[in-house]
């Protein structure tokens, strides 16, 4: 979270997450919550490089037990961009991505 009132929206919304508060230029705080991690929610910029390389090497490194799990939802336009292009707002596409059983298709977006 950037902000302590931010923080306060989500953290009155869901009381049993711990919220963090820095930005993507704080590579070495992103990596070490992330190490003391079991879920990390990545809403900022994925394409961010050094941000992103700091979170997966503190998931890498976790010395916690069981499984991590990283939710990205920078890059969700690309999933959008016909309805952007063809201005048709609200409607639907029968086009869907299935990153099990056709992977290739939505890296290749």
């Amino acid at each position: 979270m950037r902000s302590n009132e931010k923080a306060d929206i989500v953290k009155a919304a869901f009381p049993f997450i711990r919220t963090v508060k820095g930005d993507l230029g704080n590579s070495e705080l992103l990596q070490t919550e992330a190490a003391n991690s079991d879920i990390v929610i990545h809403c900022a910029s994925i394409e961010d490089l050094p941000s992103t390389q700091a979170i997966a090497r503190g998931l890498k490194n976790r010395s916690r037990s069981g499984p991590a799990f990283w939710i990205a939802t920078s890059g969700t336009d690309n999933l959008g961009w016909k309805t952007v292009e063809t201005n048709s707002y609200g409607d639907q596409h029968p086009e869907v991505y299935d990153d099990e059983d056709n992977v290739s298709k939505v890296v290749g977006l």
